[in-house]
């Protein structure tokens, strides 16, 4: 018994330490902030591990292959506790789109092999490369690939593979129903946004109700592919939200009730109320219709007839003038050129493609500038997206392929013309559905970078307003 207790011992003392090669590449993605602003990123890293567990490679961050960012870096692996810490060190290609800043990132990412997947996921912070500010930070999920979204970099093309191990010989290496737990936590807190830690506690789960309202069930960790449906459950909820602003139709009821106030000359406090009414009937004494603020063509045509209201009552003479005093002298005056009376709108049909589907509005933004710039790019892959853009009813874009090259588009306001609606309709949703694209608006010396998404249950529309 003795002998063969020293054969075990002198067997485990010969036997090679295991040490996990990740050199190759490695893709997924990065969320960076909180819930409702957080923002979604694709990230890949191609990595290079050399002989003394040190590695180095090259990251690209991009939400499309056309706009992205490749900085170099350098880490290191530590086959103990299976964890690698990556730190970018120098940006190599900058493609962006709008006033984007690059930042830099330090991501310390645990090892995990699951149905067949080898799995790098953790946590990232960030600084500006320029200003060396604060960027904010996030989480990282990753999982071994074989080809890149970009081009494999020469360490990779050069490095012969290695030899498996005898792990690997035999099979994955079995791991305790703890680790599995551990690891299906992670990669859901990862989905969610939250920091991967591994224990699913309160935070978790707050932020897995507020992702899917209606999921009412308590996760099993332990079953990996009832952790993957939920994961793809998440996503789908990610791909198809929009940016969104608080309360939007609250937003564009409150700035249409100010610019009807101001017309008006009531306090333009933005809530129609009972004295907004009454200036608007004594206004408008034919004036019988429901006010309905949250119509933007509504609110624009009253203002017109406010306008033209205005303009009648200051060029009125009195009916009765009195007559002069006797040897006085009466000067006569030309009569006074009347005021340009500024034209009802016609209003124009709403198109069927926007009465039967839903146009969430995904931006109002306020301009004293009259000149507004649109340009849009297919915000992924080129995959034969084709859009039509209607600006306040009517065509201004039509079926549109959407490229790395802009499609642009000019609008010009004016005083009687200060509300701006665009709608971006999907003609067809390309290889990859949904139709989405980048929208860049210039107005005011300002640029407006917009995300937007669009089917065939759903428009994308913004509202710029004009305020000289």
């Amino acid at each position: 018994m003795k002998r063969f207790f020293l054969l075990l011992l002198l067997m485990f003392f010969l036997c090679p330490a295991f040490t996990q090669d990740l050199t190759g590449i490695w893709r997924g993605n990065f969320y960076a902030g909180a819930p409702p602003f957080q923002q979604y990123y694709k990230y890949e890293v191609q990595i290079d591990q050399l002989n003394n567990n040190s590695i180095k490679g090259v990251t690209y961050s991009y939400r499309t292959t056309v706009f992205y960012g490749k900085a170099t870096f350098e880490g290191i692996w530590f086959p103990k506790t299976e964890s690698a810490l990556i730190k970018e060190l120098k940006l190599v290609e900058l493609k962006m789109a709008g006033n984007s800043e690059a930042c830099a990132m330090t991501c310390n990412l645990e090892y995990s092999k699951q149905d067949g997947k080898e799995i790098l996921s953790g946590t990232f912070t960030s600084i500006n490369v320029n200003s060396k500010t604060d960027c904010g930070s996030g989480t990282v999920y990753l999982e071994r690939v074989q080809e890149s979204d970009f081009h494999k970099e020469d360490f990779l093309l050069k490095k012969k593979p290695s030899a498996p191990s005898p792990q690997d010989r035999i099979g994955p290496r079995p791991s305790s129903k703890n680790t599995v737990i551990t690891s299906n936590t992670k990669k859901l807190q990862s989905a969610l946004g939250v920091p991967a830690d591994g224990k699913a506690g309160p935070k978790t789960m707050a932020a897995l109700r507020k992702k899917l309202p209606g999921y009412n069930d308590e996760p099993d960790f332990n079953d990996t592919d009832a952790i993957n449906k939920l994961i793809d459950r998440i996503k789908k909820t990610n791909s198809s939200a929009t940016v969104k602003t608080p309360s939007p139709a609250n937003d564009i009821s409150k700035a249409n009730a100010k610019r009807l106030q101001t017309a008006l000359g009531v306090p333009a406090d933005g809530v129609a109320g009972p004295k907004t009414i009454a200036a608007l009937k004594n206004k408008l004494p034919g004036f019988k219709e429901r006010l309905d603020v949250t119509n933007t063509n509504q609110v624009n045509d009253l203002i017109n007839r406010i306008k033209k209201a205005d303009a009648i009552a200051k060029n009125k003479m009195p009916a009765h003038p009195s007559a002069p005093k006797p040897d006085t002298v009466v000067k006569t005056q030309p009569p006074a050129k009347a005021p340009e009376v500024i034209p009802e709108k016609i209003k124009i049909p709403v198109p069927e493609v926007i009465k039967t589907r839903s146009n969430p509005l995904i931006r109002t933004i306020v301009t004293n500038q009259p000149d507004i710039k649109i340009e849009l790019y297919d915000n992924g892959d080129i995959d034969g997206d084709t859009i039509t853009v209607y600006h306040n009813n009517e065509v201004i874009a039509w079926k549109k392929g959407l490229t790395d090259k802009p499609v642009t588009i000019n609008v010009k306001a004016d005083a009687g013309n200060t509300m701006h609606e665009f709608v971006m309709v999907a003609d067809n949703l390309g290889s990859i559905p949904p139709n989405t694209a980048l929208m860049i608006i210039t107005t005011g010396g300002k640029r407006y970078q917009l995300f937007v998404s669009s089917d065939k249950q759903k428009n994308a529309r913004v509202v710029v307003e004009y305020q000289p």
